[in-house]
């Protein structure tokens, strides 16, 4: 019914072993029945795109966690302060790569963070928008995460 997502100390190959385990964050396997619990005013906001907040965002995020663990990732994020978390990290290629998740095409202060902290092969931002690429980040609109 649910993926675990566990927070890591540090991101390196294998991230099982830097995983937090009492740090996690659960996602529902089937993002319909997560928006059927929510009831009928928030399922209409999300068919008039009119939905906003954290139900937004956490909406997003969850669609994102599915096509990544039905494509076979296990899942991690990265928060190293109060300020910064990065959705997800994945293990791909024998490289640890980042996926930032956002509901509109906002900044990735985050993701930035990390880029220059631990230098990805590549980066993935998927967001409410079109493709793009800055040197080793990839911008992608969100239903093109079954891709990666």
């Amino acid at each position: 019914m649910v993926e675990p997502c566990y927070n890591i100390t540090e991101a390196n190959l294998p991230l099982m072993a830097n995983a937090i385990e009492t740090q996690f964050k659960l996602y529902v396997n089937d993002t319909g029945l997560l928006c059927a619990i929510y009831g009928f005013e928030t399922r209409r906001a999300v068919l008039d795109n009119s939905i906003k907040g954290n139900t937004k965002g956490g909406n997003y995020e969850n669609v994102i966690a599915e096509c990544l663990v039905k494509n076979g990732y296990k899942l991690y994020y990265y928060k190293p302060d109060d300020d910064h978390e990065l959705e997800f990290l994945i293990e791909k290629e024998g490289s640890v790569i980042p996926v930032e998740v956002k509901a509109g095409n906002t900044s990735t202060v985050s993701l930035n963070n990390f880029i220059n902290d631990y230098k990805p092969p590549v980066a993935y931002k998927f967001v409410n928008g079109n493709v793009g690429r800055t040197d080793d980040k990839i911008t992608l609109p969100h239903y093109m995460v079954m891709f990666i």
